[in-house]
C-alpha cells in the first residue's frame, strides 16, 4: 500500500477588506497667544468631507524677531 502524496495550499486573505479612499481637505491656521500678536501657534491638519479630523500634518510656535517670524 503506497502513501498518496498531499499538497497544502495556504490561503491568505486580507484580514479586512481595503477600504475606499477618502478625500481629504488642508485646514490651516494661527493662533495668536498674547495681545502683541508676536507669538503664535501654526497648525496644518487634514479632514474628510464630514468635517472630522483625520490627520494632523503640523504644529508649531512662531515668534517674531525683527519683524520676522522664526
Amino acid at each position: 500500500m503506497s502513501k498518496g502524496i498531499r499538497k497544502h495550499f495556504k490561503n491568505i486573505y486580507p484580514l479586512k477588506p481595503p477600504s475606499m479612499q477618502e478625500v481629504l481637505h488642508t485646514q490651516s491656521g494661527n493662533i495668536p497667544l498674547n495681545m502683541a500678536k508676536t507669538d503664535r501657534i501654526s497648525f496644518s491638519i487634514l479632514r474628510n468631507e464630514k468635517n472630522k479630523l483625520r490627520k494632523i500634518e503640523n504644529i508649531s510656535y512662531e515668534i517674531t524677531i525683527e519683524n520676522l517670524w522664526e
